[in-house]
């Protein structure tokens, strides 16, 4: 036993004797009871007292005070010695809780192990003959009793119910069953968990434990042992002593998860119950997902099928087949996977740092759209990546506008700092906070940059994720080459300025620097008048360092300015890792061939004479009326446009009613989801989503049988009557064959369709899971216009194709391929007065954007412009 341990627990007996012994023997002799038997309770109100009442009184509530005190410190001693529990709370006693379970875990520590974490391992393979590198898997130890057994575990900072149900059963949503073991013991908000808290892990499920190798990543052991590589982040949730998911030590020990999510569970676990309940701690009026109002769980699932869904063929009846090719995912039909606790979910981010992280996305992706070839799609997020990007969103959208300066960064919850005004910042915290906090703070920086016009330096192997943002005033090196590079600046600025100059006679720019340097120091001084600013990773350390100093933990932090504490902004390695994943798609430019596009070398698009040929001028024909979609009565969601449901046969709702469309939506392209499964991807509460549900239900009615146009789910399985269809679904049907060898009535028909931008009136933070689909909408209804566009100018047909851009023009307005074609209908007609706007607006374009117009695109400018193609280079 360490000497530490052995002396806590002697201060803990000592204090806990003065406590109950010493405070009942106070209360004895100092106590004041006996003055209840002399008042004369019939002149109680008339008769002056002379204190012995309020002393008489203070006695009581002393007493009461012992009392619940000393149950609180008995309660606290049998529950770390024996794991069982009362049946019954005690009233009160957790008002003393925090005191007395810092007693008894002391105590404790002298007459019991150390609280552990469920190793099942017997013992270690040696490292293998030879130096070779293999991964090893180890085996599991199963010794349980027949009753209940369980080990223990002493809380740190950061430990919430649904991480420790992640590491202890490999599924977080079994967080519920730790919380019951653990009822008298938890405060009543279990979001976060206090510090020093023993709570009692009930049958704890023994992990799968691999050694790592040399050469080993996560992505390579999620593909070995998890069938996916995508899934790294499961072997880091399960895993919360790795501080950096891309640096794995040769003989480290990782468990695998074990959760519904792993290869094969259902096998390797033994577990076929329903799945529990998946809602997060702190919302306890959230109930089982496995189930909804008037959907009842299936009785029969299959292990291995996540969210209660019965396993089935194709071709068995409830099988749910997808005639028309829906462009999701790679372009085949793709089942949503049940992904517990989204990273970002979890992440410790405002709205605010949350709504510029998907700025910065959705600008990306517009770029993307914009130069997209004709025939092809933009890059897909996989499914658990969708999920974190609609999270990314949902946050955005409930942040509020901050007006701020130029160099102005939100540190936290309602703090925000003027990075220039400090000068120098210095951020302390253990295990690697302190990093994760200075990345918050880059990437604050970061995606405003275009405003601030500054130029970041970040210093540090954990900044270089920032390379996906792709912002040209962003640098990441070593902290040894950032360190170098600030004391050049430094150098340089104070011997120009020291001439007489004033930063304002330069035109040198803001420059802040965030580095991992915990031996650095920079006086704050130097920094005046130079327009530099310097944030400092400290690590844990004391040291006295020159600057403002931060100590952050993982839940709070305090500032050496601000009274109090408040909310950091912290990103941690597994959210780092996700957001450079998501901003890696978005900067993507291999675009993947589009499912709606014929790619076979038969079918060709055609090729439109650029010559201006001026033949007789055309006026453009006015926009058509969008026709109603020939559902013979049934219920109808339109996309292509503002969302709206057509065709519904029960009163409209009062409340919630767009919210009622997107479930409406989402059920067209996902049938037989689950319940669990929609919720997750709409990213609501359960509760939120029955009750829009029994709407949705009620707002559709019936058909003339007297079939629900929603049915209750008594299979798990959620799916819409037959007759319920969509204006996407119908235009897919259109050109079903490839929209290149659609014919010329099918293309005009479907543009006949296009009331405006597909989800025109979604707003932000609506619709967060339909990113890709709002993009594959805006891609083909492009494509279709295009390609109508280039067969009607073949056919000498001006007015049609004119009619066929400005359609496609309403839902991509910045689309490259229908900009260079309305400008090949201008040369065709010989309009001048049009040719000139629409080449100043493509080229303009291109600055703005950032980007390079495609080959094609600049001989068509040539070809219109100057007549003739410029000459390439001669070998």
């Amino acid at each position: 036993m360490r000497g530490a341990e052995l002396l806590k627990g002697l201060v803990a007996i000592v204090a806990s004797l003065l406590l109950v012994v010493g405070g009942a023997a106070l209360l004895v002799f100092a106590g004041r009871l006996d003055i209840f038997g002399d008042i004369e309770w019939t002149s109680l109100f008339t008769t002056r007292d002379d204190g012995s009442l309020v002393l008489g009184l203070v006695t009581v509530v002393g007493w009461i005070a012992w009392g619940l005190l000393t149950a609180s410190l008995l309660v606290d001693l049998v529950n770390g010695l024996t794991g069982r529990l009362p049946r019954r709370r005690i009233p009160l006693v957790g008002l003393f809780h925090p005191l007395t379970v810092v007693l008894a875990t002391a105590i404790l520590g002298m007459i019991t192990h150390p609280p552990v974490v469920p190793e099942a391992v017997a013992a270690l393979p040696g490292a293998p003959a030879g130096g070779q590198a293999t991964t090893q898997t180890i085996g599991v130890v199963d010794d349980a009793p027949e009753d209940e057994q369980g080990v223990h575990h002493l809380t740190t900072p950061g430990d919430d119910l649904w991480s420790l149900a992640e590491r202890y059963y490999g599924d977080g949503t079994r967080w519920r069953r730790l919380a019951e073991a653990n009822r008298t013991l938890l405060p009543h908000d279990t979001d976060v968990l206090p510090s020093g808290v023993l709570l009692f892990v009930p049958d704890p499920t023994p992990p799968q434990q691999i050694v790592v190798a040399e050469g080993d990543t996560l992505s390579g052991l999620a593909r070995t042992h998890l069938g996916d590589e995508q899934a790294w982040w499961r072997i880091a949730a399960v895993n919360p002593e790795l501080a950096d998911p891309d640096i794995l030590g040769v003989g480290m020990i990782l468990n695998l998860p074990t959760g519904p999510d792993s290869v094969g569970e259902a096998a390797r676990v033994g577990r076929t119950d329903p799945a529990e309940d998946s809602a997060a701690p702190g919302d306890s009026t959230m109930p089982d997902r496995s189930t909804s109002s008037g959907e009842p769980a299936s009785s029969g699932e299959s292990p291995g099928i996540p969210g209660g869904q019965p396993a089935t063929t194709a071709g068995e009846p409830g099988t749910p087949t997808d005639p028309v090719p829906r462009p999701q995912g790679d372009g085949n039909p793709v089942p949503v996977a049940h992904v517990p606790a989204p990273v970002l979910a979890t992440s410790l981010f405002t709205g605010v740092m949350g709504a510029g992280l998907a700025t910065a996305f959705a600008v990306r992706r517009r770029r993307q759209l914009a130069g997209r070839p004709v025939g092809f799609r933009l890059p897909a997020l996989r499914p658990g990546l969708a999920i974190e990007q609609a999270v990314l969103a949902s946050r955005a959208a409930q942040s509020e506008t901050v007006e701020a300066g130029a160099t102005t960064v939100e540190l936290g919850q309602d703090l925000r700092r003027d990075v220039i005004a400090d000068a120098v910042t210095v951020i302390r915290g253990p295990d690697g906070l302190d990093v994760s906090m200075a990345n918050a703070i880059a990437a604050a920086l970061a995606v405003d940059v275009e405003r601030r016009s500054m130029e970041i330096v970040c210093g540090g192997t954990s900044f270089a994720w920032l390379d996906s943002l792709d912002e040209p005033l962003l640098t990441t090196c070593y902290s040894t080459t950032a360190v170098k590079r600030l004391e050049h600046v430094i150098a340089m600025r104070s011997q120009h300025l020291a001439t007489g100059m004033s930063i304002a006679d330069t035109d040198w720019p803001t420059m802040v620097f965030v580095v991992e340097a915990p031996g650095l120091r920079v006086d704050p001084g130097r920094l005046a008048g130079l327009g530099v600013a310097v944030v400092q990773c400290a690590g844990d350390t004391d040291g006295d360092l020159p600057g403002h100093q931060v100590r952050v933990d993982e839940q709070w932090a305090l500032h050496d300015e601000v009274i109090g504490t408040f909310r950091p902004n912290l990103l941690h390695a597994p959210a780092r890792r996700v957001l450079e994943e998501i901003f890696n798609v978005a900067d993507d430019t291999q675009y993947p061939e589009a499912p709606w596009w014929d790619h076979s070398p038969a079918a060709g698009l055609p090729s439109p004479l650029t010559a201006a040929v001026a033949p007789a001028m055309m006026e453009v024909p006015s926009v058509v009326s969008s026709p109603t979609t020939d559902s013979a009565g049934h219920p109808v969601v339109k996309l292509m446009g503002p969302v709206e449901l057509e065709g519904a046969r029960g009163p409209t709702p009062a409340r919630a009613m767009k919210q009622c469309i997107e479930y409406a939506a989402w059920l067209l392209l996902h049938p037989g989801a689950s319940a669990s499964v929609m919720a997750d991807a709409l990213v609501v509460a359960e509760t939120t989503r029955r009750s829009n549900m029994s709407r949705l239900r009620t707002w559709l009615g019936n058909d003339d049988a007297g079939e629900p146009y929603l049915p209750d789910a008594y299979t798990g399985r959620i799916m819409l009557h037959p007759a319920v269809t969509s204006d996407w679904e119908e235009m897919q049907i259109l050109v079903s064959g490839g929209v290149n060898r659609a014919t010329s009535e099918a293309l005009r028909k479907g543009l006949e369709l296009v009331r405006g931008a597909p989800l025109a009136d979604a707003a932000p933070g609506q619709w967060v899971w339909a990113e890709q689909l709002r993009n594959d909408m805006s891609a083909m209804i492009c494509d279709m216009g295009v390609v109508l566009a280039r067969r009607s100018l073949a056919a000498d047909d001006p007015q049609t194709a004119r009619w066929a851009v400005e359609r496609a023009r309403w839902a991509a307005p910045d689309d490259e391929s229908l900009l260079v074609t309305a400008l090949q209908i201008a040369a065709h007609s010989g309009e001048r007065e049009h040719i000139d706007p629409l080449v100043l607006q493509i080229t303009r374009r291109a600055r703005t954007m950032g980007v390079d117009l495609r080959p094609d695109t600049v001989e068509v400018l040539q070809q219109v412009v100057e007549g003739r193609n410029r000459p390439g280079v001669v070998s």
